[in-house]
Protein backbone atom coordinates (compact mmCIF):
# COMPACT_ATOMS: atom_id res chain seq x y z
CA UNK A 1 0.00 0.00 0.00
CA UNK A 2 2.84 2.38 0.83
CA UNK A 3 4.48 1.70 -2.54
CA UNK A 4 1.19 2.46 -4.26
CA UNK A 5 0.85 5.75 -2.39
CA UNK A 6 4.47 6.65 -3.16
CA UNK A 7 3.82 5.97 -6.83
CA UNK A 8 0.74 8.22 -6.82
CA UNK A 9 2.69 10.91 -4.96
CA UNK A 10 5.46 10.85 -7.54
CA UNK A 11 2.99 10.91 -10.43
CA UNK A 12 1.23 13.91 -8.92
CA UNK A 13 4.39 15.97 -8.58
CA UNK A 14 5.63 14.84 -11.99
CA UNK A 15 2.83 16.92 -13.48
CA UNK A 16 3.81 20.48 -14.35
CA UNK A 17 0.34 21.63 -13.34
CA UNK A 18 1.01 20.64 -9.71
CA UNK A 19 3.98 23.00 -9.52
CA UNK A 20 2.37 25.75 -11.58
CA UNK A 21 -0.78 25.88 -9.45
CA UNK A 22 1.24 25.94 -6.23
CA UNK A 23 3.42 28.71 -7.67
CA UNK A 24 0.33 30.74 -8.54
CA UNK A 25 -0.91 30.46 -4.93
CA UNK A 26 2.50 31.55 -3.63
CA UNK A 27 2.71 34.49 -6.04
CA UNK A 28 -0.81 35.58 -5.13
CA UNK A 29 0.07 35.52 -1.44
CA UNK A 30 3.20 37.56 -2.20
CA UNK A 31 1.24 40.10 -4.23
CA UNK A 32 -1.23 40.44 -1.37
CA UNK A 33 1.62 41.22 1.02
CA UNK A 34 3.28 43.61 -1.41
CA UNK A 35 0.00 45.37 -2.12
CA UNK A 36 -0.87 45.86 1.55
CA UNK A 37 2.59 47.15 2.37
CA UNK A 38 3.16 49.22 -0.75
CA UNK A 39 -0.23 50.88 -0.79
CA UNK A 40 -0.31 51.35 2.96
CA UNK A 41 -3.81 49.90 3.21
CA UNK A 42 -5.29 48.74 6.48
CA UNK A 43 -4.96 45.14 7.44
CA UNK A 44 -8.19 43.31 6.82
CA UNK A 45 -8.99 41.14 9.82
CA UNK A 46 -12.33 39.84 8.58
CA UNK A 47 -10.75 36.42 8.18
CA UNK A 48 -10.27 36.29 11.93
CA UNK A 49 -12.39 36.69 15.03
CA UNK A 50 -13.21 39.98 16.73
CA UNK A 51 -10.83 39.08 19.54
CA UNK A 52 -7.96 39.72 17.12
CA UNK A 53 -8.70 43.43 17.05
CA UNK A 54 -5.86 43.98 19.50
CA UNK A 55 -3.40 41.74 17.69
CA UNK A 56 -0.23 43.18 16.22
CA UNK A 57 -0.17 44.52 12.68
CA UNK A 58 2.22 41.75 11.69
CA UNK A 59 -0.13 39.07 13.01
CA UNK A 60 -3.09 40.49 11.10
CA UNK A 61 -0.96 40.83 7.98
CA UNK A 62 0.16 37.21 8.23
CA UNK A 63 -3.41 35.93 8.57
CA UNK A 64 -4.57 38.00 5.60
CA UNK A 65 -1.67 36.85 3.42
CA UNK A 66 -2.14 33.23 4.42
CA UNK A 67 -5.88 33.43 3.79
CA UNK A 68 -5.37 34.81 0.28
CA UNK A 69 -2.96 32.04 -0.70
CA UNK A 70 -4.87 29.22 0.98
CA UNK A 71 -8.09 30.18 -0.79
CA UNK A 72 -6.40 29.38 -4.10
CA UNK A 73 -4.88 26.21 -2.66
CA UNK A 74 -8.39 24.97 -1.89
CA UNK A 75 -9.42 25.38 -5.54
CA UNK A 76 -6.19 23.95 -6.93
CA UNK A 77 -6.39 20.89 -4.66
CA UNK A 78 -9.84 20.23 -6.10
CA UNK A 79 -8.44 20.47 -9.64
CA UNK A 80 -5.56 18.09 -8.94
CA UNK A 81 -7.86 15.62 -7.20
CA UNK A 82 -10.15 15.49 -10.22
CA UNK A 83 -7.15 15.01 -12.51
CA UNK A 84 -5.49 12.13 -10.67
CA UNK A 85 -8.69 10.08 -10.82
CA UNK A 86 -10.05 10.82 -14.29
CA UNK A 87 -6.68 10.59 -16.04
CA UNK A 88 -6.46 6.88 -15.27
CA UNK A 89 -9.52 6.33 -17.43
CA UNK A 90 -8.76 9.07 -19.95
CA UNK A 91 -5.27 7.65 -20.63
CA UNK A 92 -6.45 4.06 -20.20
CA UNK A 93 -3.77 3.44 -17.55
CA UNK A 94 -6.32 2.01 -15.12
CA UNK A 95 -6.01 -1.37 -16.86
CA UNK A 96 -2.27 -1.39 -16.22
CA UNK A 97 -2.82 -0.55 -12.56
CA UNK A 98 -5.28 -3.41 -12.18
CA UNK A 99 -2.71 -5.91 -13.48
CA UNK A 100 -0.60 -5.21 -10.41
CA UNK A 101 -1.25 -6.84 -7.02
CA UNK A 102 -3.57 -4.04 -5.89
CA UNK A 103 -7.34 -3.93 -5.79
CA UNK A 104 -9.49 -0.92 -6.60
CA UNK A 105 -10.02 -0.08 -2.93
CA UNK A 106 -6.27 0.32 -2.48
CA UNK A 107 -5.88 2.32 -5.69
CA UNK A 108 -8.57 4.81 -4.70
CA UNK A 109 -7.25 5.05 -1.14
CA UNK A 110 -3.73 5.82 -2.41
CA UNK A 111 -5.13 8.59 -4.60
CA UNK A 112 -7.08 10.02 -1.68
CA UNK A 113 -3.94 10.05 0.47
CA UNK A 114 -1.95 11.65 -2.36
CA UNK A 115 -4.59 14.38 -2.74
CA UNK A 116 -4.56 14.94 1.02
CA UNK A 117 -0.76 15.15 1.06
CA UNK A 118 -0.80 17.66 -1.82
CA UNK A 119 -3.29 19.80 0.09
CA UNK A 120 -1.24 19.71 3.30
CA UNK A 121 2.08 20.43 1.58
CA UNK A 122 0.58 23.32 -0.39
CA UNK A 123 -0.91 24.89 2.74
CA UNK A 124 2.37 24.53 4.61
CA UNK A 125 4.24 26.20 1.73
CA UNK A 126 1.79 29.11 1.73
CA UNK A 127 2.11 29.30 5.53
CA UNK A 128 5.90 29.61 5.27
CA UNK A 129 5.64 32.16 2.46
CA UNK A 130 3.19 34.23 4.52
CA UNK A 131 5.64 34.20 7.44
CA UNK A 132 8.53 35.30 5.23
CA UNK A 133 6.61 38.18 3.67
CA UNK A 134 5.24 39.25 7.04
CA UNK A 135 8.73 39.28 8.51
CA UNK A 136 10.14 41.16 5.53
CA UNK A 137 7.50 43.91 5.56
CA UNK A 138 6.36 44.12 9.19
CA UNK A 139 9.04 42.30 11.17
CA UNK A 140 8.97 38.92 12.89
CA UNK A 141 8.46 40.34 16.37
CA UNK A 142 4.70 40.61 16.08
CA UNK A 143 4.41 36.91 15.25
CA UNK A 144 5.54 35.95 18.74
CA UNK A 145 2.75 37.82 20.51
CA UNK A 146 -0.43 36.09 21.66
CA UNK A 147 -3.12 36.43 19.02
CA UNK A 148 -6.14 34.51 20.26
CA UNK A 149 -7.02 31.45 22.33
CA UNK A 150 -3.67 31.83 24.10
CA UNK A 151 -1.76 31.11 20.87
CA UNK A 152 0.86 33.21 19.14
CA UNK A 153 0.69 33.76 15.38
CA UNK A 154 2.93 30.79 14.57
CA UNK A 155 0.71 28.31 16.42
CA UNK A 156 -2.51 30.03 15.37
CA UNK A 157 -1.47 29.60 11.74
CA UNK A 158 -0.72 25.89 12.22
CA UNK A 159 -4.12 25.32 13.84
CA UNK A 160 -5.70 27.20 10.93
CA UNK A 161 -3.96 24.79 8.54
CA UNK A 162 -5.51 21.83 10.40
CA UNK A 163 -8.96 23.45 10.15
CA UNK A 164 -8.50 24.12 6.43
CA UNK A 165 -7.37 20.55 5.84
CA UNK A 166 -10.42 19.03 7.51
CA UNK A 167 -12.78 21.43 5.75
CA UNK A 168 -11.22 20.87 2.34
CA UNK A 169 -11.23 17.12 2.81
CA UNK A 170 -15.00 17.28 2.58
CA UNK A 171 -14.73 19.02 -0.79
CA UNK A 172 -12.19 16.45 -1.95
CA UNK A 173 -14.43 13.56 -0.92
CA UNK A 174 -17.28 15.06 -2.98
CA UNK A 175 -14.88 15.55 -5.91
CA UNK A 176 -13.94 11.88 -5.62
CA UNK A 177 -17.61 10.97 -6.09
CA UNK A 178 -17.88 13.17 -9.20
CA UNK A 179 -14.56 12.12 -10.73
CA UNK A 180 -15.10 8.41 -10.04
CA UNK A 181 -18.18 8.41 -12.24
CA UNK A 182 -17.05 10.74 -15.05
CA UNK A 183 -15.06 9.89 -18.15
CA UNK A 184 -14.28 13.46 -19.17
CA UNK A 185 -11.43 15.07 -17.26
CA UNK A 186 -12.58 18.54 -18.29
CA UNK A 187 -16.11 17.99 -17.03
CA UNK A 188 -14.88 16.56 -13.75
CA UNK A 189 -12.67 19.61 -13.14
CA UNK A 190 -15.39 22.07 -14.19
CA UNK A 191 -18.09 20.53 -12.02
CA UNK A 192 -15.68 20.23 -9.10
CA UNK A 193 -14.73 23.92 -9.20
CA UNK A 194 -18.34 25.04 -9.66
CA UNK A 195 -19.24 22.90 -6.69
CA UNK A 196 -17.28 25.10 -4.28
CA UNK A 197 -19.07 28.25 -5.42
CA UNK A 198 -22.50 26.63 -5.51
CA UNK A 199 -22.09 25.26 -1.99
CA UNK A 200 -21.36 28.74 -0.62
CA UNK A 201 -24.70 29.95 -2.01
CA UNK A 202 -26.53 26.90 -0.69
CA UNK A 203 -25.00 27.50 2.75
CA UNK A 204 -26.40 31.02 2.92
CA UNK A 205 -29.85 29.89 1.81
CA UNK A 206 -29.96 27.07 4.36
CA UNK A 207 -28.82 29.41 7.14
CA UNK A 208 -31.65 31.82 6.35
CA UNK A 209 -34.11 28.93 6.26
CA UNK A 210 -32.83 27.58 9.57
CA UNK A 211 -33.21 30.91 11.36
CA UNK A 212 -36.59 31.83 9.85
CA UNK A 213 -38.19 28.42 10.35
CA UNK A 214 -36.22 27.63 13.51
CA UNK A 215 -35.24 24.28 12.06
CA UNK A 216 -32.11 24.02 14.18
CA UNK A 217 -31.26 20.53 12.91
CA UNK A 218 -30.24 22.15 9.62
CA UNK A 219 -27.06 23.31 11.35
CA UNK A 220 -25.72 19.78 10.87
CA UNK A 221 -25.85 19.96 7.08
CA UNK A 222 -22.37 19.62 5.56
CA UNK A 223 -22.49 23.05 3.93
CA UNK A 224 -22.98 24.76 7.27
CA UNK A 225 -20.17 22.73 8.80
CA UNK A 226 -17.94 23.81 5.92
CA UNK A 227 -18.52 27.50 6.67
CA UNK A 228 -17.86 27.14 10.40
CA UNK A 229 -14.45 28.01 11.82
CA UNK A 230 -13.81 26.86 15.42
CA UNK A 231 -11.28 29.65 15.94
CA UNK A 232 -13.81 32.31 14.95
CA UNK A 233 -16.85 30.70 16.56
CA UNK A 234 -20.52 31.22 15.80
CA UNK A 235 -21.94 34.35 14.21
CA UNK A 236 -23.05 37.16 16.48
CA UNK A 237 -26.71 36.96 17.39
CA UNK A 238 -26.96 33.30 16.41
CA UNK A 239 -29.38 31.44 18.74
CA UNK A 240 -27.80 28.90 21.06
CA UNK A 241 -29.80 26.11 19.40
CA UNK A 242 -28.15 26.94 16.06
CA UNK A 243 -24.62 27.18 17.47
CA UNK A 244 -21.89 24.65 16.82
CA UNK A 245 -19.03 23.47 18.98
CA UNK A 246 -15.54 22.61 17.83
CA UNK A 247 -15.96 18.91 18.58
CA UNK A 248 -19.38 18.77 16.96
CA UNK A 249 -17.99 20.46 13.86
CA UNK A 250 -15.04 18.05 13.60
CA UNK A 251 -17.05 14.87 14.20
CA UNK A 252 -19.76 15.98 11.78
CA UNK A 253 -17.28 16.69 8.99
CA UNK A 254 -15.43 13.41 9.53
CA UNK A 255 -18.72 11.51 9.21
CA UNK A 256 -19.62 13.31 5.98
CA UNK A 257 -16.12 12.77 4.57
CA UNK A 258 -16.37 9.04 5.31
CA UNK A 259 -19.84 8.80 3.73
CA UNK A 260 -18.82 10.50 0.49
CA UNK A 261 -15.55 8.58 0.32
CA UNK A 262 -17.36 5.24 0.56
CA UNK A 263 -19.81 6.38 -2.12
CA UNK A 264 -16.84 7.21 -4.37
CA UNK A 265 -15.28 3.85 -3.54
CA UNK A 266 -18.51 2.07 -4.49
CA UNK A 267 -18.69 3.89 -7.85
CA UNK A 268 -14.98 3.41 -8.57
CA UNK A 269 -15.12 -0.32 -7.87
CA UNK A 270 -18.09 -0.87 -10.17
CA UNK A 271 -16.91 1.23 -13.05
CA UNK A 272 -16.46 -0.69 -16.29
CA UNK A 273 -12.84 -0.26 -17.38
CA UNK A 274 -13.53 -1.91 -20.74
CA UNK A 275 -15.21 1.31 -21.85
CA UNK A 276 -12.15 3.41 -21.02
Amino acid sequence: MFNLFRNEWRKLWAKKSSWILLLIAVVFAGLTAWGMHGLGTGINSTVTSDSLSGASTGAKAFLTIFSSGSSLVSIFAIVMTAIIITEEFAKNTIKLLLTRPYNRHQILCSKFLAALAYLVVSLVVVYLVAILFTGAFWGFGGLNKVVDHGMNTWLYGLVTIAIYVLGNLFYLSVVFVLAAGMRSQGLAITFSILLEFVLSIVTQLLTVLMVNKQWWWIKWNPFNLMSYNPLVGNLKGMPAAASLSGWGWAIGLIIYIAVFYFIADYIFNRRDVSLS
